[in-house]
């Protein structure tokens, strides 16, 4: 798509810094991203017995085409088959 020549390319346009509100939701946003996925997984592990990392694979490999999904690319190429 062409670029519209009234607008300056995005590299060659001067930013402001953030304002220190703007730059407050950066850090909480970025605590909350890094601290989310362990809190989850300790909950899981607490309720389920199950870790959010078995969690995904599971809930990927029950929404693939027939249950199954190759893994990856370790030879030889095989098979998850969900037992659901």
């Amino acid at each position: 798509m062409p670029h519209d020549a009234r607008q300056p390319h995005p590299a060659e346009r001067e930013f402001e810094p953030l304002t220190a509100e703007e730059e407050a939701v950066v850090r909480s946003l970025s605590r909350v991203i890094h601290a989310l996925p362990r809190a989850v997984d300790a909950d899981m592990l607490r309720e389920q017995r199950l870790s959010l990392i078995e969690y995904l694979a599971l809930m990927n490999l029950s929404e693939a085409p027939g249950r199954q999904m190759l893994m990856g690319t370790s030879p030889p190429r095989s098979r998850w088959r969900s037992e659901v």
